[in-house]
């Protein structure tokens, strides 16, 4: 693993740390409960895989809300990044990065989980190679937050940080 890919996976698992959402109630409580899990934090591989199969049953059920789509589409983006923070397969980081977008189109999270999506989403533009849209998002999370340690660091990392 080289010195840039280690550092943007150790920036993830730093953020997976405060990771938590709760439930909805709109489905059957086991299958939101096995998808929108507390902290992905400790879960280990076959874990990650389970928690990602639940989130897709939620997403694809006709019965699931909008709203619970988004939360779950989130959700399966930071489990797809947690992956990708253990196995570096890149296709996680664009399955997170896309689950996160469209998750964003279809659910608005309140604050701090807003930023937090956000700076995986930038962690996983830099371990793509997609320096400007890491920037954009990193900006996007200090212009809200301007103290975000999180933000500043990624931003750092993009070369863009001249005015942060």
């Amino acid at each position: 693993m080289n010195g840039r890919r280690l550092a943007v996976s150790a920036a993830l698992w730093g953020l997976f740390l405060g990771i938590g959402i709760a439930p909805a109630l709109a489905q059957p409580a086991e299958l939101v409960r096995g998808c929108l899990v507390e902290s992905i934090a400790p879960l280990r591989l076959s874990e990650l895989a389970q928690a990602i199969s639940r989130c897709e049953q939620v997403i694809g059920d006709a019965a699931s809300s909008r709203d619970l789509r988004g939360q779950a589409l989130g959700q399966r983006g930071l489990l797809y990044a947690k992956r990708w923070s253990i196995v570096e397969v890149e296709q996680d980081a664009l399955a997170g990065i896309a689950d996160i977008t469209e998750g964003f189109r279809l659910h608005n999270p309140e604050k701090a989980k807003k930023q937090h999506l956000i700076n995986v989403r930038g962690q996983l533009y830099l371990a793509t190679g997609q320096h400007k849209k890491a920037a954009d998002d990193f900006k996007a999370v200090l212009a809200e937050a301007p103290d975000n340690e999180s933000a500043r660091a990624g931003l750092k990392k993009t070369g863009a940080a001249e005015n942060y």
